[in-house]
């Protein structure tokens, strides 16, 4: 497994790291603690990104789509399609 990216959430106490096995995983900043996987996309996932009041993550993945969770249940809330080529660049 290859680790991408990290991104932390706007108050700094959520870490998100995507990686190739089409995941994204959460960690608690402060301690370190695991906290969930995210499953959902069918490629690897390309880029993920906080909303500034922390309640979202948008994820993108090589399988075109962008995907929206819920941070405090961490279940996807929503599926974008439409995309020609995969999102590499988000921002809320």
């Amino acid at each position: 497994m290859i680790l991408l990216l990290l991104q932390f959430s706007s108050d700094d106490r959520r870490l998100a790291s995507r990686s190739d096995d089409k995941t994204i995983k959460t960690w608690v900043t402060a301690t370190g603690a695991y906290l969930n996987t995210l499953n959902g996309h069918s490629y690897w996932v390309t880029f993920e990104v906080f909303s500034s009041d922390g309640q979202h993550l948008a994820s993108s993945s090589d399988d075109t789509t962008v995907k929206i969770w819920d941070t405090a249940t961490d279940k996807g809330l929503h599926t974008l399609r439409g995309n020609a080529v995969s999102v590499n660049i988000m921002v809320f």
